[in-house]
């Protein structure tokens, strides 16, 4: 018994100073983060702190009183959150902590949120921008108040303007209602709204900001409307309806100067903050393998821009021992608190033939720096395919096998000269086989093309359905991406096209004359703000052109040379 005593005793001590170290991981893992609303205010307004921790725990373990030095504490409310998922069939708890904390600055200047120590975790410290609030409050006599304000005066066609609306209420007026901001020659949408209190005087005033992004349609001159808001103040409600004094708000108009395109040198038009192209490779693109398929995926991000103006990018020349297979581009638009920001995804699958080291050749996109006001030119460098072994080997005929005669009743006589007759049989028997297997093989391998006549048409169809659909409502720019769409389902491109190329083969079937000034006055509309186009001629030109690329597929099936039978009578 006392050697399994001594047994049992080393085993729970292990259990234990396992335990102890899982413990130290996990304390070790916890992640503790700090954010805010807001990081420029000022010294009568508030600002809501988050810190976070995935874990749960107690909400008395954090410890405030680093931000007294510089802010008073209005508000801290904390929660606990847990859930269960299932993943491969095992369940999995996570659990988080959230203080929500709510300050106003002590004094003006570039404060700072402490760092804060959590389950041997650590926060970030944060800067914030304290201004003075001496004559923020000039209209806090007012019950409700208005302010339009924009970030540039001067832009150029397509390029993102923020319009920031700003509405300070007494906390007496309530049910407030107002216009979404509407500027005639400019596409516009809200990307973001806070809220928040301000201070004046004493007087405590509820503040809400909307802010939208704007982008001019072509050169000329904008104006930011005059916004009027309403409010009922005092009164309260009731199921006869809203009592109270109705008060009003009215902004100022603001003037908006869109100026010409610069020179693009046949550049296309892309206006943004900036932009920036990387790619990623699905596996080793140092340790390829002949055969072996491996997908690059090419992600263009402009920030202050939409994903519908980031152009493709421009075809290059590849090794001739690569196949190349590229996808539908993913186009994407996401909200930032600077406005917008777009990402172009474009993938495509590459396969060697042979054995060697492939250079890619780089990649490039010139862009329109709305900060700098000049052109620049961000760029994909070269990147390079190692490729190793050998292709695959054709189909060889098969060795002879050495085989015996089937066993019978009788005694098998094992000698040399049967042996070798039967070798002899065996082989040429084995001959006989591949010989048929390769003709067999070489007769049938048409049979084993795909006929995708039907899918195509169908994929046409419904591209020039969309495409049709754009042109009734006027989109220019909807009208462009269908086109491309259209013209590769009907040429048969397995490429994205341009439109160049889509003019060319009305050319070439000489149909659709003109159609190739058309594409140009398009595109002079949408990147260099030149006249609309005349969609109805454009209307006409594509379905004679859609005609006589469906005539020429009709007759080239026709024409097809008829496959004799496998096995003829």
């Amino acid at each position: 018994m006392k050697p399994l005593f001594h047994s049992l005793s080393h085993t729970l001590a292990f259990v234990i100073v396992a335990l102890a170290l899982t413990t130290l991981n996990v304390a070790a893992a916890a992640n503790l983060t700090s954010t805010v609303n807001r990081n420029q205010v000022s010294t009568n307004e508030t600002l809501t702190l988050t810190v976070s921790i995935d874990q749960q725990v107690d909400s008395s373990e954090l410890d405030l009183s680093s931000l007294q030095e510089n802010f008073e504490i209005l508000a801290a409310t904390p929660q606990t959150r847990s859930s269960f998922n299932m993943i491969n069939g095992q369940s999995q708890q996570a659990a988080s902590t959230t203080w929500t904390i709510t300050l106003v600055a002590k004094n003006e200047g570039i404060l700072t949120i402490p760092a804060f120590s959590l389950k041997s975790a650590t926060s970030k410290p944060i800067p914030i921008r304290v201004s003075n609030s001496a004559g923020a409050g000039k209209n806090s006599a007012l019950p409700l108040d208005v302010r339009v304000s924009s970030d540039a005066i001067e832009v150029y066609p397509n390029q993102q303007f923020i319009v920031t609306v700003e509405l300070s209420s007494s906390r007496n007026v309530r049910d407030l209602s107002g216009p979404q901001l509407v500027i005639a020659g400019a596409d516009v949408e809200a990307f973001d709204q806070q809220n928040f209190q301000r201070v004046d005087n004493g007087i405590a005033r509820q503040i809400v900001i909307l802010k939208y992004a704007a982008f001019a349609k072509q050169a000329g001159q904008l104006t930011v409307p005059i916004m009027t808001y309403t409010g009922l103040q005092n009164g309260r409600r009731s199921v006869f309806g809203n009592s109270g004094t109705q008060v009003i708000a009215r902004s100022k108009s603001i003037d908006i100067e869109v100026k010409e395109t610069p020179e693009t040198s046949n550049r296309q038009w892309l206006p943004a903050q900036d932009v920036s192209i990387a790619s990623k490779w699905s596996g080793d693109a140092s340790g390829l393998s002949v055969g072996e398929p491996i997908t690059r995926t090419i992600t263009i991000t402009a920030k202050g821009q939409i994903a519908s103006a980031i152009p493709p990018l421009e075809p290059r020349a590849i090794d001739a021992e690569l196949k190349s297979y590229k996808d539908q581009p993913q186009l994407e638009t996401n909200k930032s608190n600077q406005g917008f920001v777009a990402t172009r995804i474009e993938s495509e699958a590459i396969v060697a033939n042979k054995a060697g080291e492939f250079v890619l050749p780089a990649l490039s996109i010139d862009w329109w720096n709305t900060k700098a006001k000049q052109w620049q030119t961000s760029t994909l460098e070269p990147e390079t395919l190692i490729v190793t072994g050998e292709a695959l080997p054709s189909i060889n005929l098969v060795e002879p096998i050495e085989t015996t005669s089937p066993p019978t009743n009788a005694t098998i006589i094992n000698n040399t000269d049967s042996t070798r007759l039967w070798q002899l049989i065996s082989a040429f028997l084995a001959l006989i086989i591949a010989i048929q297997f390769y003709f067999l093989i070489k007769r049938a391998k048409p049979k084993l093309v795909p006929n995708t006549d039907q899918y195509q048409n169908a994929s046409e169809k419904s591209a020039w359905s969309s495409l049709k659909g754009a042109l009734k409502a006027g989109n220019s720019r909807a009208i462009r991406n269908n086109l491309l769409l259209w013209g590769r389902q009907a040429l048969g491109s397995q490429a994205p096209i341009s439109l160049d190329a889509l003019a060319q083969s009305g050319r070439e079937l000489g149909v659709a004359d003109g159609l190739a000034d058309k594409f140009n006055g398009l595109d002079a509309y949408l990147y260099q703000g030149g006249d609309k186009p005349k969609l109805a001629e454009m209307d006409l030109l594509l379905t004679d052109l859609r005609a006589a690329l469906l005539k020429s597929a009709v007759n080239a099936k026709k024409t097809k040379v008829t496959l004799e039978p496998l096995y003829p009578t």
